[in-house]
């Protein structure tokens, strides 16, 4: 019932940090794009080049490219101007001109992808003593309204979810995330989960542990989870960014996702 009020604190409140503009000077056929405050959602078809943009995104950020990332770019100049507490700063994907090069902290702007949790799940598989592993981090345990989130997010009816923060895996990340989980007398881990299960407890995880004003770019969070886990994800987005003040960036080919988020907050690409 809350939701609505939570998407109209999106729209009205103040924020610190924000990506104003970015020009792809031409990479892909895409030039200068103008961002919002708040929200704001690439939509297009697949090869448009919403994939492209955020790769430029992180580039000019100084956040760590894959290999398809780099493709993309393929040593193009990109730019764009990014506000950090209110102060302009102008970013290129140039050494020393990335924004991290300017002094800013890299929990500033952080990204996550389905791609990013597959890998954490594989890491936790292959693991040949998981249980003496986790013996060297603490248990943490969900608080009653967390764990409400994160059944209302993914559609089931935990009784109990812990997880362990397993350290220093991930120059991006800091940190893996390993979840357990009840539901009845059932009891079960991140190892045997499915991916779209696995998927939203650690985007639930991630944006629990960002610092208020950070900026998050999601690619594509709709990949692995159904439609009411959708429409729910958009409802628990508004919550995050009018109680954190982060900023969201966002690609996305589904309406569900897009259904709290103002026409002048999405950009088509095409």
């Amino acid at each position: 019932a809350r939701v609505q009020d939570y998407w109209n604190t999106v729209y009205k409140r103040k924020y610190k940090n924000w990506i104003l503009k970015i020009n792809l000077k031409g990479l892909n056929k895409i030039y200068e794009i103008n961002l919002s405050k708040g929200a704001i959602a690439f939509c297009g078809l697949n090869g448009a080049g919403k994939s492209t943009i955020i790769s430029a995104i992180k580039d000019i950020v100084g956040l760590n490219l894959t290999s398809q990332d780099s493709q993309r770019i393929a040593g193009h100049e990109v730019e764009g101007i990014i506000y950090i507490d209110n102060n302009q700063f102008v970013c290129k994907n140039t050494e020393n001109e990335r924004l991290f090069s300017q002094g800013i902290d890299s929990s500033t702007v952080k990204y996550i992808d389905c791609v990013v949790t597959n890998d954490v799940q594989d890491y936790m598989i292959s693991q040949t003593n998981l249980d003496e592993f986790l013996e060297q981090y603490e248990e943490c345990e969900l608080s009653d309204e967390e764990l409400k989130d994160i059944n209302y997010l993914i559609g089931k009816s935990y009784s109990n979810c812990v997880f362990y923060e397993v350290d220093d895996l991930d120059e991006n990340y800091g940190a893996y995330p390993f979840f357990k989980v009840q539901v009845g007398d059932i009891q079960y881990d991140t190892r045997s989960m499915g991916n779209g299960e696995h998927f939203l407890l650690c985007l639930f995880w991630f944006m629990k542990r960002l610092n208020n004003d950070a900026i998050l770019i999601i690619e594509e969070p709709e990949t692995y989870i159904s439609i009411i886990s959708q429409r729910h994800l958009a409802d628990y987005i508004g919550k995050i960014i009018s109680k954190k003040g982060i900023k969201v960036i966002l690609t996305t080919h589904s309406p569900f996702i897009l259904k709290h988020i103002k026409e002048e907050h999405i950009r088509i690409v095409s």
